[in-house]
């Protein structure tokens, strides 16, 4: 191999060497997201908006992402998409698994954030 030739990874994803297993779970991972796309929209039951609640404002976190989880829904099918094509160097597959990883903790950060401010019922 030459000095400049590039290292392709033969499918090495997600921290496994079972090409069968990489796809297995660049798959599960997309359809997941897609279930999760198609939910986004649906009304919150009264429980979930109560887990999304905090009294004061100041317990509403500081923005972490300049995306919405929509468009992390979007980007993390981008990314495993991409994983499946199998035909990247090695260095961009640990990458972008590592960016796979990174969106989809923000994903999962971004649903558990708090939306609502609880208000005193007035009788």
């Amino acid at each position: 191999m030459s000095p400049n030739a590039v290292n392709y990874s033969p499918i090495y994803y997600i921290d496994s060497e079972n090409p069968a297993e990489c796809v297995a779970l660049c798959n599960y991972v997309y359809a997941h997201i897609e279930a999760i796309k198609e939910n986004l929209d649906k009304p919150l039951s009264a429980a979930r908006i109560e887990q999304l609640s905090v009294d004061d404002p100041s317990e509403f976190p500081e923005a972490k992402w300049l995306a919405d989880s929509d468009d992390l829904c979007d980007y993390c099918q981008a990314v495993a998409q991409v994983l499946l094509c199998r035909a990247l160097p090695f260095k961009t597959v640990q990458q972008l698994n590592g960016l796979l990883m990174r969106l989809v903790n923000a994903l999962v950060d971004d649903l558990k954030t708090p939306r609502f401010l609880r208000t005193a019922n007035v009788a």
